[in-house]
Protein backbone atom coordinates (compact mmCIF):
# COMPACT_ATOMS: atom_id res chain seq x y z
CA UNK A 1 0.00 0.00 0.00
CA UNK A 2 1.47 3.34 -1.04
CA UNK A 3 1.80 6.33 1.30
CA UNK A 4 -0.92 8.23 -0.58
CA UNK A 5 -3.27 5.26 -0.32
CA UNK A 6 -2.68 5.05 3.44
CA UNK A 7 -3.39 8.77 3.82
CA UNK A 8 -6.55 8.34 1.76
CA UNK A 9 -7.90 5.57 4.01
CA UNK A 10 -6.90 7.44 7.18
CA UNK A 11 -8.83 10.45 5.88
CA UNK A 12 -11.89 8.32 5.13
CA UNK A 13 -11.81 6.78 8.63
CA UNK A 14 -11.46 10.21 10.24
CA UNK A 15 -14.40 11.54 8.22
CA UNK A 16 -16.57 8.58 9.22
CA UNK A 17 -15.63 9.05 12.90
CA UNK A 18 -16.54 12.75 12.83
CA UNK A 19 -19.80 12.01 11.01
CA UNK A 20 -20.81 9.39 13.58
CA UNK A 21 -19.95 11.78 16.40
CA UNK A 22 -22.04 14.57 14.92
CA UNK A 23 -24.89 12.16 14.28
CA UNK A 24 -24.79 11.02 17.91
CA UNK A 25 -24.89 14.58 19.23
CA UNK A 26 -27.66 15.52 16.82
CA UNK A 27 -29.67 12.43 17.75
CA UNK A 28 -29.40 13.29 21.43
CA UNK A 29 -30.51 16.85 20.70
CA UNK A 30 -33.56 15.58 18.81
CA UNK A 31 -34.63 12.97 21.36
CA UNK A 32 -34.10 14.85 24.63
CA UNK A 33 -31.11 12.81 25.82
CA UNK A 34 -29.23 15.95 26.89
CA UNK A 35 -30.16 17.57 30.21
CA UNK A 36 -30.44 21.35 30.43
CA UNK A 37 -28.37 21.58 33.62
CA UNK A 38 -25.66 19.45 32.02
CA UNK A 39 -25.48 21.82 29.06
CA UNK A 40 -25.36 24.86 31.38
CA UNK A 41 -22.39 23.37 33.22
CA UNK A 42 -20.56 22.28 30.09
CA UNK A 43 -20.97 25.43 27.99
CA UNK A 44 -20.80 29.17 28.61
CA UNK A 45 -24.34 29.98 27.54
CA UNK A 46 -23.94 33.65 28.50
CA UNK A 47 -22.39 34.46 25.12
CA UNK A 48 -24.72 32.37 22.95
CA UNK A 49 -26.32 34.61 20.33
CA UNK A 50 -30.12 34.74 20.12
CA UNK A 51 -32.33 34.32 17.06
CA UNK A 52 -36.07 34.99 17.03
CA UNK A 53 -38.60 32.86 15.13
CA UNK A 54 -41.71 34.82 14.15
CA UNK A 55 -43.45 32.50 11.68
CA UNK A 56 -45.01 29.96 14.08
CA UNK A 57 -48.81 29.75 14.19
CA UNK A 58 -48.98 27.20 17.02
CA UNK A 59 -49.44 29.83 19.73
CA UNK A 60 -52.18 32.40 20.26
CA UNK A 61 -50.57 35.79 19.68
CA UNK A 62 -53.86 37.67 19.19
CA UNK A 63 -54.57 37.87 22.93
CA UNK A 64 -55.05 41.44 24.12
CA UNK A 65 -56.39 41.09 27.66
CA UNK A 66 -56.18 38.96 30.79
CA UNK A 67 -59.76 37.79 30.20
CA UNK A 68 -58.84 36.43 26.76
CA UNK A 69 -55.73 34.78 28.19
CA UNK A 70 -57.76 33.05 30.90
CA UNK A 71 -60.42 31.81 28.47
CA UNK A 72 -57.72 30.34 26.22
CA UNK A 73 -56.08 28.40 29.07
CA UNK A 74 -56.65 24.79 30.14
CA UNK A 75 -54.53 25.34 33.24
CA UNK A 76 -53.43 28.39 35.26
CA UNK A 77 -50.86 27.60 37.94
CA UNK A 78 -47.87 28.84 39.87
CA UNK A 79 -44.90 26.55 39.32
CA UNK A 80 -41.27 25.97 40.22
CA UNK A 81 -39.29 24.60 37.23
CA UNK A 82 -36.80 21.74 37.48
CA UNK A 83 -34.16 20.47 35.05
CA UNK A 84 -35.08 20.06 31.40
CA UNK A 85 -34.37 17.89 28.38
CA UNK A 86 -33.32 19.35 25.05
CA UNK A 87 -35.25 18.45 21.94
CA UNK A 88 -34.90 19.74 18.38
CA UNK A 89 -37.04 22.86 18.80
CA UNK A 90 -38.12 22.82 22.45
CA UNK A 91 -37.05 22.10 26.00
CA UNK A 92 -39.23 19.83 28.13
CA UNK A 93 -39.33 21.00 31.74
CA UNK A 94 -40.79 19.15 34.71
CA UNK A 95 -42.37 21.74 37.01
CA UNK A 96 -43.77 21.39 40.51
CA UNK A 97 -47.20 22.95 41.11
CA UNK A 98 -47.09 25.44 43.96
CA UNK A 99 -50.60 26.83 43.54
CA UNK A 100 -53.59 26.16 41.27
CA UNK A 101 -55.85 28.98 40.03
CA UNK A 102 -57.79 27.25 37.26
CA UNK A 103 -57.71 23.56 36.37
CA UNK A 104 -59.65 21.21 34.10
CA UNK A 105 -57.56 18.12 34.95
CA UNK A 106 -58.05 17.52 38.70
CA UNK A 107 -54.44 18.33 39.55
CA UNK A 108 -53.30 19.26 43.05
CA UNK A 109 -50.54 21.23 44.75
CA UNK A 110 -47.25 19.35 44.76
CA UNK A 111 -47.99 17.50 41.52
CA UNK A 112 -45.40 17.48 38.75
CA UNK A 113 -46.43 18.38 35.22
CA UNK A 114 -44.37 18.98 32.09
CA UNK A 115 -44.08 22.12 29.98
CA UNK A 116 -42.70 22.16 26.44
CA UNK A 117 -40.89 25.49 26.30
CA UNK A 118 -40.57 26.84 22.73
CA UNK A 119 -36.85 27.48 23.14
CA UNK A 120 -33.88 25.68 21.61
CA UNK A 121 -30.12 25.63 22.13
CA UNK A 122 -27.48 24.76 19.54
CA UNK A 123 -24.17 23.94 21.23
CA UNK A 124 -22.25 22.41 18.32
CA UNK A 125 -18.87 24.11 17.93
CA UNK A 126 -19.11 27.09 15.62
CA UNK A 127 -22.92 27.02 15.76
CA UNK A 128 -23.44 28.15 19.38
CA UNK A 129 -26.79 29.91 19.48
CA UNK A 130 -30.28 30.03 20.95
CA UNK A 131 -33.65 30.56 19.35
CA UNK A 132 -37.23 30.78 20.51
CA UNK A 133 -40.72 31.24 19.21
CA UNK A 134 -41.71 34.91 19.13
CA UNK A 135 -39.68 36.21 22.05
CA UNK A 136 -40.19 33.37 24.52
CA UNK A 137 -37.57 33.24 27.29
CA UNK A 138 -36.54 30.07 29.11
CA UNK A 139 -37.70 29.75 32.73
CA UNK A 140 -35.04 30.03 35.42
CA UNK A 141 -34.87 27.20 37.94
CA UNK A 142 -34.45 29.57 40.89
CA UNK A 143 -37.73 31.41 40.23
CA UNK A 144 -41.46 30.77 40.54
CA UNK A 145 -43.85 31.51 37.69
CA UNK A 146 -47.54 32.14 37.23
CA UNK A 147 -48.17 30.54 33.88
CA UNK A 148 -51.11 30.10 31.50
CA UNK A 149 -51.04 26.74 29.72
CA UNK A 150 -52.89 24.65 27.18
CA UNK A 151 -52.77 20.95 26.32
CA UNK A 152 -50.70 19.65 23.46
CA UNK A 153 -52.64 19.74 20.21
CA UNK A 154 -53.96 16.37 19.04
CA UNK A 155 -56.09 15.07 16.21
CA UNK A 156 -59.63 13.82 16.87
CA UNK A 157 -59.64 10.32 18.30
CA UNK A 158 -56.06 10.39 19.54
CA UNK A 159 -55.55 9.48 23.21
CA UNK A 160 -52.64 10.96 25.12
CA UNK A 161 -49.93 8.45 26.04
CA UNK A 162 -47.68 8.40 29.09
CA UNK A 163 -46.90 11.90 30.31
CA UNK A 164 -48.60 13.57 27.35
CA UNK A 165 -51.77 14.00 29.43
CA UNK A 166 -49.87 16.19 31.89
CA UNK A 167 -47.69 17.93 29.30
CA UNK A 168 -48.59 21.49 28.35
CA UNK A 169 -47.41 24.41 26.25
CA UNK A 170 -47.76 28.15 26.91
CA UNK A 171 -50.94 29.67 25.46
CA UNK A 172 -48.93 32.61 24.11
CA UNK A 173 -45.18 32.88 23.72
CA UNK A 174 -44.90 36.37 25.20
CA UNK A 175 -48.00 36.72 27.38
CA UNK A 176 -48.25 33.39 29.23
CA UNK A 177 -45.47 33.60 31.83
CA UNK A 178 -45.16 35.98 34.81
CA UNK A 179 -42.52 36.27 37.51
CA UNK A 180 -42.31 39.15 39.97
CA UNK A 181 -38.50 39.11 39.81
CA UNK A 182 -38.36 39.38 36.01
CA UNK A 183 -39.18 42.21 33.63
CA UNK A 184 -39.99 42.17 29.90
CA UNK A 185 -37.17 43.25 27.60
CA UNK A 186 -37.85 45.74 24.81
CA UNK A 187 -35.14 45.58 22.16
CA UNK A 188 -34.65 46.86 18.63
CA UNK A 189 -35.29 44.22 15.98
CA UNK A 190 -32.06 45.25 14.25
CA UNK A 191 -30.09 44.12 17.32
CA UNK A 192 -31.51 40.61 16.99
CA UNK A 193 -31.12 40.53 13.22
CA UNK A 194 -27.53 41.70 13.56
CA UNK A 195 -26.66 38.90 15.98
CA UNK A 196 -26.01 41.33 18.84
CA UNK A 197 -28.41 39.95 21.45
CA UNK A 198 -26.92 37.34 23.78
CA UNK A 199 -28.32 35.10 26.49
CA UNK A 200 -26.69 37.24 29.19
CA UNK A 201 -28.78 40.18 27.94
CA UNK A 202 -32.18 38.52 28.46
CA UNK A 203 -31.79 35.48 30.74
CA UNK A 204 -33.52 37.33 33.60
CA UNK A 205 -36.27 38.77 31.39
CA UNK A 206 -39.82 37.46 31.25
CA UNK A 207 -40.05 37.82 27.45
CA UNK A 208 -38.40 39.62 24.53
CA UNK A 209 -40.38 42.33 22.72
CA UNK A 210 -39.56 44.20 19.55
CA UNK A 211 -42.71 46.35 19.48
CA UNK A 212 -43.42 48.97 22.15
CA UNK A 213 -47.21 48.37 21.95
CA UNK A 214 -46.77 44.67 22.76
CA UNK A 215 -44.38 45.54 25.58
CA UNK A 216 -46.96 47.95 27.03
CA UNK A 217 -49.66 45.28 26.74
CA UNK A 218 -47.53 42.80 28.68
CA UNK A 219 -46.92 45.32 31.46
CA UNK A 220 -50.65 46.07 31.68
CA UNK A 221 -51.65 42.39 31.86
CA UNK A 222 -48.86 41.56 34.32
CA UNK A 223 -50.17 44.16 36.79
CA UNK A 224 -53.59 42.51 36.65
CA UNK A 225 -52.07 39.02 36.99
CA UNK A 226 -50.14 39.99 40.13
CA UNK A 227 -53.24 41.62 41.65
CA UNK A 228 -55.48 38.63 40.96
CA UNK A 229 -53.14 35.66 41.39
CA UNK A 230 -51.11 35.82 44.58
Amino acid sequence: MTKNTKLYFIGIIALITVTIGLAFVTKNSFTGDYDLNKIKKQYNLENFVYFNIEDSEYFNESISSLDELEKSSDLIVKVKPGDGKLFYNSIERPVKIIDIYSDKDSLKKGDTIYIQEPFSISYLKGMESMSSEKGYVLMNSNQEYIIFLKHLDKVDGYKYKGNEKITYVPVSTRLSKYCRQERPLLVKESKIDGGKLYYKDFKSSSAIFIKADDWDKYNSISSQVYDKYR
